[in-house]
């Protein structure tokens, strides 16, 4: 595989974890809002979107947090193993024979 189509498929990646986030961001937005509209238009005033809401914000916050650290630590793996298997290719040339 040449580094263009290396670069493409990382790029790609990136972008389709951000595009999961916005759309994420979006559903939480439209139903946070449904349920304080439910909640304005509700005659006896007897449902609290409070502790949904709280639930959904706790779960877009969970997966913002996760995408951000996949993003700040895309290719650490492959750095990591390229590390490791230089030190041990230095290893192997101290070993008897």
């Amino acid at each position: 595989m040449n580094p263009i189509d290396t670069f493409e498929r990382a790029a790609r990646r990136r972008v389709n974890l951000k595009l999961r986030l916005l759309k994420l961001a979006l559903v939480y937005v439209l139903v946070a809002g449904g349920l304080w509209l439910l909640h304005l238009l509700a005659p006896a005033r007897h449902f609290d979107p409070a502790v949904p809401i709280a639930g959904l914000t706790l779960g877009l916050g969970i997966a913002a947090v996760l995408t951000f650290s996949r993003l700040a630590t895309d290719g650490l793996r492959e750095r990591l193993v390229a590390r490791e298997r230089e030190h041990l290719a230095g290893r192997a040339g101290d070993l008897p024979r």
